[in-house]
This record gives structure tokens, sequence and C-alpha cells, in this order.
């Protein structure tokens, strides 16, 4: 019976399975959900542009998302907006929670505990602030993650070639989870150090299949928007996502304490280059999350965000 057990732990399969219907009960919400409301609606409009021609949210292109727009779009040509929100939904759920899992391995952690810490990051809210989440609704960002975990994947594994490939797509699909990413990636092959003509054609790969997200950003121009529009959305419309100084305080020390950790078991364990990468790119990360909290403490959005908020 033990036995019997044991192999049931141990089994992807199984873990498989059992994340999925995590998933199912955290995340499976009646469609359009939260950024599904705009998001979906732009893949209709991408290739229709008599629909919704006076609505005001798509008074600007949608630069950003170009090549997600483009590329799931066309399914609006045979198939209605719900059913896309679905298939993507769970095409991408499927996706990320496998990445993970191939993530997980390596590492010398058995299989159900991994599964368990992944559980317990879904059941939580899959972060601590910023109101992120890979796992949720179908929009840019979710698929430009499962390009982005098995990048991680491949350049763990020794690769070059498709990671880097798969890490300019994830820009291309979504800018802002590519950009830190790129460099964070960029900087941990540094810290390892790499062979720099290694480093240089992952660069080259990187910038070339970056080009569908970067052509299209320089291409449109200006967005009109000024620099008050943009302090209205970060400190006034969306300070849970964008604003540090309305995060609750034990949330952003949770962070860095969860980033002490890793240092601290990197420190003490083998400093394989798997674990030099990966705690290279987390505190990579964790220093460009740094700045923008100490840029935002050196301005003076506070006196903009009084005035906005007067108005």
């Amino acid at each position: 019976m033990r036995v019997e057990l044991g192999k049931l732990r141990e089994s992807a399969a199984v873990s498989y399975a059992a994340l999925a219907a995590i998933v199912l009960a955290f995340c499976a919400r009646a469609v359009p959900f939260d950024n599904e409301y705009v998001y979906l609606l732009r893949l209709r409009r991408t290739y229709d542009s008599s629909f919704l021609l006076n609505d005001i949210s798509f008074a600007a292109p949608g630069t950003e998302h170009w090549l997600f727009n483009h590329v799931f779009g066309l399914f609006t040509y045979f198939a209605s907006l719900t059913t896309i929100a679905w298939t993507g939904r769970i095409l991408c759920w499927a996706g990320i929670v496998y990445a993970l899992q191939r993530l997980a391995r390596h590492w010398t952690v058995p299989v159900w505990m991994s599964a368990t810490g992944i559980a317990i990051w879904i059941a939580s809210g899959q972060s601590i602030v910023g109101g992120e989440w890979m796992l949720g609704t179908f929009e840019a960002k979710c698929v430009a993650y499962i390009c982005l975990l098995f990048a991680l994947d491949g350049f763990l594994r020794g690769r070059i070639g498709y990671p880097s490939a798969l890490l300019g797509l994830t820009f291309s699909m979504h800018p802002a989870v590519g950009t830190w990413s790129i460099l964070a990636a960029l900087i941990a092959m540094l810290f390892c150090r790499d062979d720099l003509r290694d480093v240089a054609r992952a660069a080259l790969i990187v910038a070339l299949f970056s080009l569908p997200g970067i052509l299209p950003l320089l291409l449109s121009g200006s967005s009109g928007a000024s620099a008050e529009d943009w302090r209205y959305l970060e400190l006034v419309r969306f300070p849970h996502v964008f604003d540090p100084f309305s995060w609750p305080k034990t949330a952003i020390a949770l962070c860095y304490l969860q980033l002490v950790f890793c240092l601290l078991i990197f420190r003490r364990g083998s400093r394989s280059r798997v674990d030099r990468f990966i705690i290279a790119f987390l505190t990579s990360l964790g220093v460009f999350f740094t700045a923008g909290i100490l840029l935002r403490a050196a301005g003076r959005s506070e006196e903009h965000t009084s005035e906005l908020q007067s108005h």
C-alpha cells in the first residue's frame, strides 16, 4: 500500500491532474472576466474596423499586443469570442502548469512537493503585490508567460537557440513582460560566465524575435497620452498595480523575504549553473523591483495625485 502511495505521489501525471483541477477551481470564471472585457473585443476589432466603431476604448491602436491580436484575431472569422476565450484559457492553463512542472525538475525536489508549492501559489492569488497573474484570463501576457517559462527551462538545460527565440517572442506577445525578462536573463547568462559569443548570439536571436513587438510600437508614434494622464492611471485609476506606496508594507517585506530565502538556499547548496542562473535571474528582477520603488519615492507624484483627485 505504501509503495503504491509513493508511486502516486511521485507521478507527474497525477500531480498534473491535481493541479489542473485546482486551476479550474480557482480560475474558471464566466467569460468575459477582468481584462477580457477589452482584450477579447480587441481581437474582433483587429480584423473588423467597423466593430464598435465609436467606442473610445479603441480610439488608439492596439500596438502593444500587436502580435497577439493579429494571431488570435484570425479565429474571430469562424469562432465566437466566448469559444476563443475558453479555448485560449484552457491551452494557456495546460501550457503554464506543464512548464512549471518542467522547471521544478531541475532541482532535487519530490514531485508531490513541487506540486504542493504550485498549488499554494495558485490558491494564494499568484502574486503578493501588483495583482499580477499567469493563470486566469485569456490575454497576451498569459501567452507571453508560457514563452518565458519554456525559455527559462531551455536556458537551464544549457541551450541557446530556441530559448532565446522564445524570450524574444515573450516581448513580442507582451513588451512589459518581455522587457524585464530579457534583461534579467542576459544578466543571468553573464553571471554564469557563459561564453560572450553565446551571450551575443542569444541577444541577437532575442532582438530578431522581438521585432514583431518592437516595430508596431515604433511605427505607431505617440499614444497621445500626457504625463498627467499616466500619473492618473498609475496613482489614481490603478494604484494596486502601479503604485508601491498603496501596497501593504508587510507584502513588500514578504517579497524580499522570499528572495532572501532563495539566496540562503543558494549559499548552502551546490551552486550549480542551474542554481546560479535562476538566482541571478530572480535577483535581477528584485533589483528592477527595488529601482521602481526608489523612483516612486524620489518623485513628486503625491502632489499631482492630490490635484487629480480634487478634480
